[in-house]
């Protein structure tokens, strides 16, 4: 018996495969998101994943090997989204769709963090996400909306503003110039070109722009004691509360998160938190292992 489980944000994913309970392979590749993703990048990302599979875990190659897929991934968030996803899974892989359950990553981060508890659960990563879990299922979530609407306190918020503020001029001085050092240094896909003209492209035009925002987040993990940088992520983390956590205040005060905002800024997170009245339990840096130990105990 074969199962694959994967953790899949919109800018990476993390993919395990256990074979008689025992972990055989685990790799990460690029993230999958159907909400901004067109059907043939989602096949042509899963494609390479089980490519990837099929070299490692020969059995999962072999026609009628049963293989059950969990997957929870970022924009998954309608029936009709995670049916596409399941229905392109089910072709890449020729599996029955009966065997891939295709769930959101909201859920998938709940039971990385609570397992069959109950809380608030939060992602915090390129996008940001929330809602109550009930042990089950997420019984209450308010909308994140993306990254034009709303992902506050994400990692593409945090890089709106920061690509905002500096082509306005309303970075201090001291910073500009830290952010301008940053920008001369960045060894990313998207190059060392952050004029507005590129910026504006890379935020309008290409692929993923939220995935370009977020690159810049790592100029806050460099400079997280800078007055303006420390500003912007109580802004940003009072925002993401505001407008979406207080809702589930009469449902719990205990409240975890996942993704790598989370992980960064642990500290500025905890205290927004605390003075939001909310006690912060857990932040998971790595969900797709608990998840794990969930699928051992729980087949479904």
């Amino acid at each position: 018996m074969i199962t694959v489980i994967a953790d899949c944000g919109s800018t990476k994913s993390d993919w395990v495969v256990k074979e008689d309970n025992k972990i055989c392979y685990k790799a990460q590749y690029a993230g999958l998101n159907p909400c901004i993703q067109t059907g043939e990048d989602l096949f042509r990302n899963l494609s390479q994943v089980w490519s990837g599979i099929c070299n490692n875990v020969p059995n999962a190659a072999t026609p009628g090997c049963n293989i059950d897929f969990f997957i929870y991934c970022a924009g998954c968030s309608t029936a009709i989204l995670c049916r596409e996803l399941s229905e392109i899974a089910a072709t890449v892989t020729k599996t029955d769709a009966a065997r891939i359950h295709i769930a959101g990553d909201l859920l998938g981060a709940a039971r990385a963090a609570y397992g069959c508890g109950s809380g608030i659960v939060a992602i915090l990563g390129t996008g940001s996400a929330s809602g109550y879990y009930n042990g089950k299922e997420i019984s209450l979530t308010v909308p994140s909306l993306g990254y034009i609407l709303g992902d506050e306190g994400s990692g593409s918020f945090f890089g709106k503003c920061l690509a905002a503020d500096y082509l306005k001029g309303l970075m201090p001085h001291g910073t500009e110039l830290l952010f301008q050092d940053f920008l001369k240094s960045c060894d990313t896909e998207y190059g060392t070109d952050f004029a507005l003209g590129a910026i504006l492209a890379n935020t309008y035009k290409a692929s993923f722009p939220n995935r370009f925002l977020a690159s810049l987040v790592p100029f806050m993990v460099q400079n997280r004691n800078d007055r303006y940088v420390q500003n912007l992520l109580y802004t940003g983390f009072d925002l993401f509360f505001e407008r979406n956590i207080n809702t589930y205040s009469s449902l719990s005060d205990t409240i975890s998160f996942i993704g790598s905002i989370a992980v960064a800024f642990n500290k500025e997170l905890k205290d927004v938190a605390k003075r939001k009245g909310f006690v912060m339990e857990k932040v998971v840096q790595y969900p797709i292992l608990s998840l794990c130990d969930y699928h051992t105990t729980h087949n479904q």
